[in-house]
């Protein structure tokens, strides 16, 4: 979740709304326990190994972080 908060927090600057801000940790924070929350089952269901249930959001969104700290301008 840090890695993802990165560039929105450094992108946005001091000019930005509290607002925005927080809406968008509301949004990231409830699309992250809504992909745990499917992987999860999936994992109860034996549609996915247990050690790739627990870690699947995890790993999505290092991946979607480390993706957008990339393509950030310097």
């Amino acid at each position: 979740m840090a890695f993802l908060g990165i560039p929105f927090s450094l992108s946005r600057g001091r000019g930005s709304s509290v607002a925005l801000g927080i809406g968008l940790s509301l949004a990231i924070g409830v699309g992250y326990f809504l992909l745990l929350s499917l992987a999860l089952a999936f994992g109860y269901s034996g549609a996915l190994p247990p050690f790739a249930a627990g870690w699947a959001a995890n790993i999505l969104f290092l991946l979607l972080g480390l993706y957008l700290l990339m393509r950030m301008k310097e």
